[in-house]
């Protein structure tokens, strides 16, 4: 069987060693897998034996959070008798020379994942070694034990990850602690302030020119770790710097809630401890908590349990109490999307157990002076230009930017300072034409020992020549290169990259948050948001973090949430766009969603081994990135939980506009695939030309909007194209060639069934152009409503790219496409536009809103006038959402909807409540209602709809047919007595499932009331329990009338697969 485990196939002990040792999970997840036992049966070793002797704290939760059934090996016995890892941990902890290992941390972590009870402190065996016998007297150990056995929650996740000292100074200071403590430190942290002064480093360049060497020993790391950088690397807080002597020192990785912990201890610590007469309750003074103490301190210890305490280790054991903290191992692993119950309200034991941990002095705290410390994260980016579009969601003013480039062939290969350039350029966009060093810049010219020695006097000159013969690069370089230095790149001494550092530290306070004041209650909850990070959760809601706000010892209400938030995304400790609504995602680790965007992109670019080659085929052909494409990528990077977790990837990828899911055609309820803009083809205005120059076709003059002049990175153009496809639908070449005219930067776009737009994007300018077959001649205002929005898209997505001071002019041309020295007119503000007794038509299709039609250009009968004075219901909104489809956009800005608001609304139903796109619409359709009140009647409708050329004449004979019943009894194919019938109870489950994503529209159309359905999402966030619950309304409500033919009719309305409802009925005829 496929499960079953090979006997015939045991792991060797350095086969274990190996994976423990370089933490190579992916290889124990393969073994587990395999059915194969983390066990070296010739030494009698488990996974965990090794695990104590080379591992981590990090190592062994994630084990256990990944195989939580290997567990029981952590009590399995070596040959040597009933020795298990706890006992050998016990052993390497006793023979340690000095205070700085970890040993009890991973003790602590092994004994929470063994579980409570007797097996934690000996093997039951009363013959047998007890954790005191391994100890060999080793006195600071002999505390820990005693104090575990007391406290069975074991030591707080920050703690267990210190070393050694550092965890018995907790110790010390937890049972040292009087009771008035909990009551001082929430006074400490009330009021006081931390200032900023982290420093982003970020390296940019061209691949190959040495951006990971350099940064690797500027940051004194191993060289020969070096392996190319794959889009991004994030290393958050990698060094610590003592700003008085410019010491550094290299942390280790994950250190985010040690580092924030040490922070906080920083900005309190002399508050805390400023009362001289406080004094612990056996009369210490608390200064004494500062340092570790020279004797035993276990009588000191106070006894948390209910247990009596006793010296003798067997006698001391008893069942323990239920811990603050999950100490069994759970039953499935810890994921990124795990919903948080509010924890509960800090009791004063809590608090005094903080306390403690923010106390304790790290393996941090003796470097540095406190309040002149400094951390450093690294952002180390790839040279590939197609990774810029990720990139740069990672690049604002609060940075400082080395920009690398070799020296040895910059002059022979322009795209080296083709880059540097293209950096330049970027950056200058960050900030407004007055600004200096808005981010400061750092120009280095490495592997100058690769440049002939008679050149490398004159080197730094020349390029510095080149690069400012550019006028336009000139001014960037002036307005952000704080220096420009030239390195050699075979030196690996420390004191040679110094100077380095002090360039760093002079440009760090040029930085948009150096020096910016944080209140300490900000740091409690990163801090508790790194603790999440640190046990792998990944994706948090903001309703989440609100509730773990308002539970701190000092509660944060929403504001400084929001507020916290919006600093840590600045300075990318997290990434929390768009934060709209309570379900707004915010995610812990940006590296995680860097990967999976990264194996999208490198599959698509560098055809990933293991691939099926027709999804790739399917890709290259249509440039669709579909849902089992997705999976075959990321089931290779299973192990980083994207399967899992796809949907929220994909939801917080589409947020970042790096993916686009366009609007479904006609005959579609959703789409099932999305477009990469950055994937796409490089843009060729000839595909676009003859669409336009066809017989036949009318076209608008040309608006362009011109950014003075500033450079606009592809980037940012890819986004204005993601956000356009996200509106408007896709032109197709044919209704046989599904194929569409959409490539980099340019578009064809059917905007509504009257007019379809061209939209070119290139250097300083957006151009867009209406063009159609359908009408004889462009009118005025026929563009007023499509300028509307693109000017919304454009400011928003500048605006999040924090480009938003950056300003356009409007011009008009002849030409859909972007072309260089072309002859343009510029136009005048609307304003001035609105004000001028005579209008050019070039600029009135642009800027004058569309006259109402005196007469319509389709009869309404006299019957239906008296219609058009009222609002529609609720069944009439469906059918009006039906006809309006693809031309949402413009339709409901005809109606007086505000664009970002139609926006907000899809994204809340469409990602919020999950429905479909018929259903979005007709939502969308209802806020309008409520928004505009009387207003909001048919005569609003027939106007946008004669404006956006949809079936007025079809509108209305559905409407006037809604009473009518036009499907006869035999259509159905069942007995009458069966469609007369309700719905049987064992028949439910699946008739959800065919209504699933359509809920709201189906029930609106079953007559159930908006507030019945709204108070129910309230009450239940399973759609499933949702669409269950109102059923049983349904039947309740209208009891007899409640039929499966009502039923059918419902569904065929809404486009759902009513024939399956059919085929579930029929089956009553078997029995």
């Amino acid at each position: 069987m496929a499960n079953e485990k090979k006997v015939s196939s045991h792991l060797t002990y350095q086969e274990l060693w190996d994976a423990v040792r370089f933490r190579d999970m992916p290889q124990i997840d393969a073994w587990v897998s395999e059915g194969l036992e983390l066990f070296d049966y010739d030494r009698q070793m488990t996974v965990y034996h090794i695990a104590s002797q080379c591992g981590t704290v990090d190592f062994i939760e994630e084990l256990v959070r990944r195989h939580p059934t290997t567990t029981h090996l952590i009590m399995r016995g070596s040959k040597e008798g009933a020795v298990t890892s706890l006992h050998w941990c016990c052993c390497m902890t006793a023979n340690e020379k000095d205070d700085s290992g970890h040993s009890v941390g991973i003790l602590d972590a092994l004994c929470r994942a063994a579980g409570p009870g007797l097996a934690l402190y000996s093997t039951g065996n009363e013959d047998a070694a007890t954790w005191t016998d391994w100890a060999n007297d080793d006195e600071k150990l002999c505390e820990y034990i005693k104090w575990r056995r007391q406290n069975t929650a074991g030591l707080p996740p920050e703690i267990r990850r210190l070393d050694n000292r550092s965890i018995h100074q907790y110790i010390h200071t937890f049972g040292s602690m009087g009771s008035e403590s909990a009551e001082r430190y929430k006074q400490a942290i009330k009021g006081k302030t931390e200032t900023s002064y982290c420093i982003r480093l970020v390296f940019l360049g061209h691949e190959g020119v040495g951006k990971t060497t350099l940064m690797l020993r500027m940051t004194d790391q191993d060289v020969s770790k070096l392996k190319p950088t794959n889009q991004l690397d994030v290393l958050l807080n990698l060094l610590i710097i003592d700003r008085i002597n410019k010491q550094r020192k290299l942390l280790q990785p994950g250190m985010e809630q040690e580092v924030t912990r040490q922070r906080l201890r920083d900005v309190i610590v002399d508050s805390f401890l400023s009362d001289p007469s406080s004094t612990t309750e056996d009369g210490t003074a608390l200064g004494a908590m500062t340092k570790p103490p020279d004797t035993p301190i276990t009588e000191g210890i106070v006894n948390r349990s209910s247990s009596t305490f006793s010296e003798s280790p067997r006698a001391s054991l008893v069942t323990p109490t239920t811990p603050p903290e999950v100490t069994s191992p759970p039953t499935t692993p810890l994921t990124p999307d795990t919903v948080f119950n509010a924890p509960p309200i800090m009791t004063t034991s809590a608090i005094h157990t903080e306390a403690a941990v923010v106390m304790t002095s790290g393996p941090t705290e003796d470097f540095g002076q406190r309040g002149h410390k400094t951390y450093v994260s690294v952002f180390d980016f790839g040279g590939e230009m197609m990774f810029s579009n990720f990139q740069h969601i990672f690049l604002n003013t609060n940075a400082v930017i080395l920009l690398c480039f070799s020296l040895h062939n910059c002059f022979q290969n322009d795209a080296i300072l083709d880059r540097v350039y293209f950096w330049l350029k970027f950056l200058s966009t960050f900030s407004d034409a007055n600004s200096r060093y808005q981010p400061p810049v750092i120009l280095v010219g490495t592997h100058l020992d690769m440049v002939e020695e008679s050149q490398r006097t004159s080197i730094r000159q020349e390029v510095r020549r080149k690069i400012k013969s550019d006028p336009q690069v000139a001014t960037a370089f002036d307005r952000h290169v704080v220096e420009f230095v030239i390195k050699n790149s075979t030196v690996n001494v420390r004191s040679a990259y110094d100077d380095l550092w002090n360039l760093v530290h002079e440009a760090a306070v040029h930085q948009s948050q150096w020096g910016q004041l944080l209140p300490a209650t900000w740091i409690t909850l990163e801090r508790d948001l790194m603790l999440l990070k640190g046990q792998g959760v990944k994706v948090m809601t903001l309703d989440e973090v609100n509730a773990r706000a308002r539970n701190l010892v000092v509660p944060l209400d929403e504001r400084d949430v929001l507020a916290m938030l919006e600093y840590l995304h600045v300075i990318r400790s997290i990434l929390s766009f768009q934060l709209e609504n309570p379900n707004s995602r915010i995610i812990l680790d940006p590296q995680w969603l860097i990967q999976a965007f990264r194996m999208i992109v490198t599959t698509v670019k560098f055809r990933q081994q293991g691939l099926d080659p027709e999804l790739i085929s399917e890709y290259d052909r249509t440039r669709r990135l579909t849902i089992p494409f997705i999976d075959a990528v990321w089931t290779k990077g299973d192990a980083e939980g994207f399967m899992e977790f796809r949907d929220t990837i994909l939801l917080y990828l589409d947020r970042l506009e790096l993916i686009v899911k366009p609007l479904p055609k006609e005959d579609e309820t959703c789409v099932d695939y999305f477009i990469v803009p950055c994937l796409l083809d490089e843009p060729n205005p000839n595909h676009i030309r003859p669409l336009l120059e066809q017989k036949g076709t009318i076209k608008s003059r040309t608006l362009c909007f011109e950014f003075r002049e500033r450079f606009i990175p592809p980037a940012v153009y890819n986004k204005i194209l993601a956000s356009c496809i996200h509106r408007f639908e896709v032109l197709r070449l044919s209704d046989q060639n599904d194929n569409l005219y959409l490539q980099q930067g340019l578009a064809c776009f059917a905007i509504s069934v009257r007019w379809n737009m061209a939209l070119h994007c290139k250097d300083s300018q957006i151009k867009v152009t209406l063009f159609s077959n359908v009408v004889k001649k462009v009118e005025e205002g026929d563009g007023y409503m499509v300028r509307v929005i693109l000017e919304t898209i454009i400011q928003a997505t500048m605006k999040r790219s924090h480009q938003g001071h950056l300003r356009f002019d409007y011009y008009v041309s002849d030409d859909f496409q972007v072309k260089n020295d072309e002859s343009m007119v510029k136009v005048l503000t609307t304003t001035q536009v609105k004000s001028m007794s005579r209008r050019s038509t070039d600029t009135a299709v642009w800027f004058t809103v569309r006259k109402q039609m005196a007469k319509s250009s389709l009869s309404v009968p006299q019957s239906e006038r008296t219609l058009l004075k009222r609002c529609p219901t609720p069944r009439e909104v469906i059918r009006i959402a039906k006809y309006v489809g693809n031309t949402y956009t413009l339709f409901f800005g005809i109606i007086g909807m505000n664009e970002v608001r139609v926006q907000q609304l899809r994204e809340q139903f469409e990602h919020g409540q999950r429905l479909d796109f018929l259903s979005v619409l007709a939502r969308i359709t209802f806020a309008w209602k409520d928004e505009f009140g009387n207003k909001a009647n048919f005569m609003q409708v027939k106007n946008a709809f004669e404006f956006c050329g949809l079936d007025l004449t079809g509108l209305f004979e559905d409407i006037t047919q809604l009473k009518n019943d036009r499907i006869s009894p035999e259509d159905l194919g069942i007995p009458a007595s069966i469609q007369n019938s309700r719905p049987l109870e064992e028949e439910i489950s699946d008739i959800s499932m065919i209504i699933l994503k359509a809920y709201f529209i189906v029930f609106v159309e079953l007559n159930i009331t908006i507030e019945t359905i709204e108070l129910a999402e309230m009450d239940r966030s399973k759609a499933l329990d949702l669409i269950k619950y109102l059923l049983g309304q349904w039947v309740e409500t209208f009891k007899d009338e409640a039929t499966i033919r009502q039923l059918y009719l419902a569904l065929k309305e809404c486009k759902r697969n009513y024939t399956k409802l059919i085929e579930l009925v029929k089956r009553r005829q078997l029995v």
